[in-house]
């Protein structure tokens, strides 16, 4: 027998690495990429888990299976058909619903069969399979509750909100400890369901604080190069990261462009994604906007590159009774990056900005925002002082910060699956 500890000395196990602990992940997603699973399977292969990633093959064009991130990844059908973004909404939902139940189904019986020691869940719609499969397994089960679900879907769907909220009643007597990304949400679980929780944050792992000896990767090479020529006439570069949406404010961001008329040196990077991309564009171009940039996607490896060349990140997501609670993704990687952050007004915009590491604006005003920015960008030394608290705060504030939490958790859920798990091992023992 060769002790855990020898692997990891902070979990304090024993086990034989021939029959190492398995734990199978469950997300609904295809995992290409998945930032944040990316970094939980990084922590997971350093501690010598046997890990596998049971994930939701959506477009049916990606390998079925493959090894990502130091575990295999099984990507399940059924896939959603071609031009299902078209159909009436009515029968997306429909299309999508019995897909999702015939990818339950096969997610089940995969993680049935691969008997894990750990099952971990990875969003609202994975829990169903995850308390069924550790009904079968007698495995313990992690849920990672990334969003309060609840509250996200109350502004756009009451009867939606109601349901999420049922499956977090129904489902929380059966989680052994649930994983979330903010306080808000770790309340819920442990004052109110009684469940034993961790607050892992989504902050940026301690590379990407430093990145620059990175090769960047060829996709962000044309906006590295633009950035650096527009930084050597003397613009102030201001960048907004975001998944392009009608709820996060980017219309008004771009709306704030026009009110710098007069203001030739300051450029706007928005780095994103999605369906309203292509009406962004079409707005800038109806305003005729100068120094206007949209890069398209970038990958998790790329951003880092764009933020150290810019002045300020920009978040102005708007202060929904949802949005109240969380804190940005992204603000966190403009911190880790030394940018000072100009947002609307959450209190966790606020808060940096009594930190004096930015400004809080109506995010609702257009106005607003060019204010915030030109304050910045026509006073170097108030911008300098914004800057050095943001990257002082941003060393604080990494994935790795989270890591004795994971240690923590493992050790309490391992302990205690030995005795029950012992036949199981002994199994693969001989495998």
């Amino acid at each position: 027998m060769e002790a855990f500890t020898q692997l990891n000395p902070a979990l304090n196990l024993d086990f034989s690495t021939k029959a190492k602990y398995r734990i199978v992940v469950i997300v609904l997603s295809p995992c290409n990429p998945e930032v944040r699973l990316e970094k939980e399977l990084r922590y997971l292969s350093k501690h010598a888990f046997d890990t596998h990633v049971i994930a939701w093959n959506r477009s049916g064009r990606l390998p079925e299976h493959e090894t990502k991130w130091g575990a295999p990844l099984h990507r399940l059908q059924p896939a959603l058909p071609n031009g299902f973004g078209e159909y009436p909404l009515w029968r997306q939902v429909l299309v999508k619903s019995v897909a999702m139940l015939r990818f339950s189904v096969a997610a089940f019986n995969l993680c049935r069969k691969l008997k894990p020691d750990v099952i971990y869940a990875h969003d609202l719609p994975t829990i169903g399979i995850g308390v069924l499969a550790k009904w079968v397994t007698r495995a313990r089960l992690i849920y990672d509750a990334h969003e309060d679900y609840p509250m996200m879907l109350a502004d756009c769907s009451k009867p939606l909100s109601f349901i999420a909220e049922l499956m977090d009643r129904i489902s929380a007597p059966f989680v052994d400890y649930v994983v979330t990304v903010d306080k808000h949400r770790a309340k819920k679980f442990s004052d109110v369901l009684k469940r034993k929780t961790i607050v892992a944050p989504n902050f940026p792992e301690a590379w990407f604080r430093n990145c620059s000896h990175i090769e960047p990767p060829g996709e962000v090479v044309p906006v590295i190069n633009k950035l650096k020529e527009l930084k050597s006439q003397g613009y102030f570069i201001v960048v907004s990261c975001t998944q392009f949406g009608l709820d996060n404010g980017l219309e008004e961001f771009v709306r704030s462009k026009a009110h710098m008329a007069e203001e030739k040196k300051v450029a706007y990077f928005i780095v994103g994604w999605g369906n309203y991309a292509s009406a962004l564009q079409r707005l800038a171009d109806c305003l005729q906007l100068k120094n206007m940039f949209f890069t398209g996607r970038l990958s998790y490896e790329s951003i880092p590159h764009v933020l150290h060349l810019a002045d300020v990140g920009v978040d102005m997501k708007p202060p929904t009774p949802y949005m109240v609670t969380v804190f940005p993704t992204k603000v966190s990687e403009y911190l880790a990056c030394g940018l000072p952050v100009i947002g609307g007004r959450i209190p966790e915009i606020i808060a940096l900005a009594e930190q004096g590491c930015g400004i809080a604006v109506d995010s609702t005003q257009p106005s607003s925002i060019a204010e915030g920015i030109l304050k910045l960008s026509h006073d170097k030394s108030y911008h300098g002082r914004l800057a050095a608290k943001a990257s002082e705060l941003g060393a604080a504030l990494t994935w790795e910060s989270s890591h004795e939490k994971f240690d923590k958790m493992f050790r309490e859920l391992l302990v205690t699956a030995q005795p029950y798990r012992l036949g199981t091992d002994l199994f693969r023992s001989n495998r």
